[in-house]
């Protein structure tokens, strides 16, 4: 992700892979709830009051998703199904 891109309430996913300490998955989504300006604070989707959600990520670590697809993979996630099919 841009660093240009970063900002409150943008839909990401994160790009990195699966870390199962914190609960988060490939392609996982969540918005952007502080965009730096070092480390971005994320709020993923069913993880909101977990570890995943009080840690900072690296821009890098991030790829933006339209609102439409990040209501899909919410869905997903919340039916405790993988973020992407």
């Amino acid at each position: 992700m841009r660093p240009e891109d970063l900002a409150f309430e943008v839909a990401v996913e994160w790009l990195g892979p699966a870390d199962p300490r914190v609960g988060l998955r490939s392609g996982h989504p969540g918005r952007i709830e502080d965009p730096g300006p070092g480390d971005v604070f994320v709020e993923w989707v069913g993880l909101e009051y977990g570890m995943a959600s009080r840690v900072s990520y690296d821009h890098d670590a991030l790829g933006v998703l339209s609102d439409v697809e990040f209501a899909r993979r919410a869905a997903r996630v919340l039916r405790g199904e993988s973020p992407r099919p």
